[in-house]
């Protein structure tokens, strides 16, 4: 009897599971997976920010992010870095002068001894004796002292319109700036016909004290043409030491090129120590 009475309970129970069976409906399909991932996502990364409450670490993994980075300019041996901006103008970025500054288009940027600078060996000095030159003078500079060098490439250089904007950077120079202005005017330069166009103190359009010393001379090409030559030291302070931002050219490119030495000294950003 009690067997009957088990076989009655299973049959009756089987019969309600297929009624209930036939009766639900099918689930409904995911339309947006990707909102769910996310979602689990965010609860995982919340969870696990809690975990790292409690425990007193890190290791909440970092979102990636769906965007291309940029990627992160390397730094020299000597604390310097370069950065192409999507306008063509390049960033550079001296951490141990703790300045950063901007140059325009059409200047072509360069560190010695850096990969840049035999790449542009490579692409521009073939080109013209006086890049060659500009080249070749500068493997007897030092990195610690010659930061960067930009030239002008934007239109056919010759010896007399080769130009070029140079940061020096003196470290240790305790100097104020009245008395480096004072040395750069009174040093005596090997150059034929030296003279000497003005030296004064004074304040950028965003306020920095700078000193800035004008001079000329005359210079001879290999073909032994007679030109003038001209060069504006800008020289400023930080706390390690002084900065000179020289210019050098033809004397006759003087009122063109000044504007865009003038661009680059305003863009100058000074970094936190």
């Amino acid at each position: 009897m009690q067997r009957i009475h088990r076989s009655i309970l299973l049959i009756g129970f089987l019969i309600q599971m297929l009624l209930v069976s036939c009766g639900r409906s099918a689930p409904a399909p995911i339309t947006n997976p990707s909102s769910v991932e996310t979602s689990l996502a965010g609860t995982a990364r919340a969870l696990a920010k809690q975990t790292e409450t409690a425990q007193g670490f890190t290791a909440t993994p970092p979102i990636v992010p769906t965007e291309t980075m940029t990627p992160t300019p390397k730094v020299s041996i000597v604390g310097t870095s370069l950065e192409n901006l999507a306008d063509g103008s390049t960033r550079f970025t001296d951490y141990t002068a703790g300045i950063q500054v901007v140059f325009p288009a059409g200047w072509l940027t360069i560190r010695v001894s850096e990969p840049e600078y035999y790449k542009a060996w490579d692409k521009y000095a073939v080109k013209s004796p006086a890049l060659q030159e500009v080249f070749t003078g500068m493997q007897n500079n030092d990195p610690d002292q010659f930061r960067v060098t930009a030239i002008d490439i934007r239109s056919d250089v010759t010896y007399e319109t080769v130009a070029k904007i140079q940061i020096v950077f003196a470290p240790g120079d305790e100097r104020t700036l009245n008395e480096v202005r004072m040395s750069q005017t009174n040093r005596k330069y090997p150059f034929s016909k030296f003279k000497l166009l003005s030296s004064t103190l004074a304040k950028t359009p965003a306020g920095l004290d700078v000193a800035i010393v004008d001079f000329q001379w005359e210079s001879a090409s290999p073909e032994n043409n007679i030109s003038l030559s001209y060069h504006r030291d800008t020289l400023f302070k930080v706390a390690s030491g002084t900065i000179s931002i020289q210019l050098t050219t033809g004397l006759t490119e003087k009122d063109r090129l000044l504007p865009e030495l003038d661009k680059v000294i305003d863009s100058i950003i000074f970094l936190a120590p």
